[in-house]
């Protein structure tokens, strides 16, 4: 399908993203041939879009904070702690720069 990071502007402006909002992936939805253990995923009202980008309620944010807590035992801190842990410096800082020039 490619990376709307080829061409992120025509993205954002097809999809009416707000400007401080970056298309990083585009993704084909379909049914799996299998039924995998489910995660602490955002639900999908939360983040499926219908031709328009929309923010995210609240209570969505609430509800997944609650999903990682009871997936790994640790509370929404504890978990954001472990995962910043996980990335170089470097490579977060590499990952914003990319974005920011988007926003130019």
């Amino acid at each position: 399908m490619g990376t709307p990071t080829e061409y992120p502007e025509e993205v954002a402006r097809l999809l009416q993203l707000p400007k401080e909002v970056y298309p990083l992936v585009l993704v084909c939805m379909g049914y799996p041939d299998e039924t995998p253990e489910k995660k602490y995923r955002w639900d999908t009202s939360a983040v499926l879009h219908y031709n328009t980008y929309k923010d995210v309620a609240e209570n969505h944010i609430k509800k997944y904070a609650e999903k990682i807590e009871k997936f790994t035992g640790m509370t929404i801190e504890e978990f954001i702690t472990k995962v910043s842990k996980a990335y170089p410096q470097e490579e977060l800082t590499l990952a914003a720069e990319r974005m920011n020039a988007f926003f130019r």
